[in-house]
Parts: structure tokens; C-alpha cells; sequence
């Protein structure tokens, strides 16, 4: 999520553009989970999610669907209260990253007494740690560097396409500050390891409302950051709740068969519903 977070910061403090930082959160959000529509189109075997819903996803799942009604109740109330736009930070941005923090401690929690009831095997590391956080650094200083040049890329197409700001955040930014999770998500895959790839994608979903957005909550110093953004992120937001509610009853359902050949119940209900926000999102942000 390091693309996001240079991303919104870049565009809010050079530029004092919210919408493309409120737009490339909301918009990554429904493009990772368009990555699992993805996947399953990738994992021929079985539905990707019959074996992947235990309860350490599903709680990752379950407070992404929290956050996300948190996030619609921000720039609905703002819009309505103009007293919640005074304060510095708002109150309901602290309840989303309060939210963010219980989360985190519900899913270690969860994961522990999983860990302990898993007899394992320690990995030996070959290569010296130090390397590892080096290359760490490099590539991260690399990602924020080019964030900031992508704020700048996706104003200029706003400016020259006659295009509202949110559309862009939401469909181009979120395109490309996403492709690190289409990456690793298909690496995971072919390793074998789906339950990586989906923990990965709600996970950064989480981790976007509960922090990211947090940050540029922040960083937007010329009044409130909630109040500033487009309402068109409301529909997004919502697209978000609804699929991800199909991943949770996919993971509940656990379907052993697809209903064509490569495309289960799932995977065409999360690309049609990517498909048509991308559409409708396109339509109402014409100027």
C-alpha cells in the first residue's frame, strides 16, 4: 500500500487535489477485489475461495466491510454537518483507524491460536537479513518517488481529458498503485498458495481505510479532507461492500465447481461488478 499512501500525500500536499487520494484508495480497493475475480479465472482446479475462508480472512473481510460503511458515513455526514469540517482531524477518521487498530489485534490474536494449535517447521534464512531490508528500502524509495510523478500524470490527464478528478483517482491511479498487488497476488497463485494472495487483497483494502486514509486525512491542512472529496466515492464505497460480500459468502458457500469452464458464481459477479461501477462512475463525473 506504499503506492497509495506517496500517492495521496503527493496529491494532497503539491497539488491540493483530494479527490485523486480519496479516488486511488477507493478505486484500489475494488480493483483488488477485482483481482480475485481474476484469480479465480487463474486457479482452473476449483473455485480459488472453497479453501481459503478461515476465520483469519473472514475477520480481515468483515472489519474491510466496517471501514468501508465508516467511510461512507464520513462524506455523508460532512456533506450534511458543516461543524465536522472545524475540527483538525475528524472524528469519524478516528474511529476508522480505531477500527484499523482493533482489527490488527483481533487478526493476530486470531492467527496466534492458529499458530500454536499448527506444528511447523522453522524456515533458515540463507541470505544475510540486512540485504533483504536494503532491497526493502530501494524498491520502497523507488515506489514513492514515482508516486509522486503519477499525481502529477493523473492531474494533467483530468486537466486536458476534461475529466473530474475523482474518475481519474478512481480508475487510472488506482489502476496503477494497484498493480503491486496484481503482481504478488499471481505470484502467490502460481506458488500454490492461494490463501496468501486473498489474505493480501483484503488485507491492503483494510489497510487503506484504516491508515492510509487516515494519513491523508493529516495531510489535508485547508479544512476537512472528508468534507473536500467527491460524493461520487460513496458509490464506489458501496460497490466495495457488496463484493465483498460475495467473497465472504463464497467462502462460506464453498462451491466445488465452476459454472463455465474457467468462471465460477464468484469471479463473474465480482468482473460485473467492477465493470458496471467503472461505467457508471464514468458517466456521472462527466463535467
Amino acid at each position: 500500500s506504499i503506492p497509495e499512501l506517496a500517492t495521496g500525500i503527493s496529491s494532497i500536499q503539491l497539488l491540493n487535489q483530494p479527490d485523486i487520494a480519496a479516488g486511488d484508495v477507493f478505486g484500489s480497493n475494488l480493483f483488488n477485489l477485482l483481482i480475485i475475480g481474476v484469480l479465480d479465472v487463474i486457479w482452473r482446479n476449483e473455485p480459488i475461495l472453497r479453501n481459503v475462508g478461515d476465520s483469519n480472512i473472514i475477520a480481515i473481510a468483515t472489519f474491510g466491510i466496517i471501514v468501508f460503511v465508516l467511510g461512507i458515513q464520513a462524506i455523508f455526514l460532512h456533506d450534511q454537518w458543516s461543524v465536522l469540517n472545524t475540527f483538525l482531524v475528524s472524528p469519524i477518521a478516528i474511529t476508522i483507524f480505531i477500527v484499523f487498530l482493533i482489527s490488527l489485534f483481533v487478526v493476530h490474536r486470531i492467527s496466534s491460536t492458529s499458530a500454536e494449535n499448527t506444528s511447523t517447521t522453522p524456515t533458515s534464512i540463507k541470505s544475510p537479513i540486512y540485504k533483504t531490508y536494503l532491497t526493502y528500502l530501494i524498491s520502497a524509495s523507488v515506489i514513492i518517488v514515482t508516486a509522486i510523478f503519477l499525481s502529477f500524470a493523473a492531474e494533467k490527464i483530468a486537466h486536458v481529458l476534461d475529466w473530474e478528478t475523482s474518475f481519474v483517482g478512481t480508475q487510472f491511479v488506482a489502476f496503477s498503485t494497484s498493480l503491486p498487488e496484481l503482481a504478488s497476488s499471481i505470484a502467490a497463485v502460481r506458488l500454490g498458495v492461494p490463501k496468501l494472495a486473498i489474505a493480501g487483497l483484503l488485507g491492503s483494502n483494510l489497510f487503506n481505510m484504516g491508515f492510509v486514509m487516515f494519513i491523508d486525512e493529516i495531510a489535508y491542512t485547508n479544512g476537512s479532507f472528508w468534507g473536500a472529496i467527491d460524493e461520487t466515492h460513496i458509490f464506489t464505497a458501496t460497490t466495495a461492500i457488496l463484493m465483498t460480500g460475495i467473497v465472504i459468502a463464497a467462502m462460506a458457500i464453498k462451491s466445488n465447481r465452476k459454472i463455465l469452464r474457467y468462471f465460477s458464481a464468484e469471479s463473474i459477479l465480482l468482473i460485473s461488478a467492477y465493470t458496471l461501477t467503472s461505467i457508471l462512475i464514468f458517466l456521472f463525473s462527466k463535467n
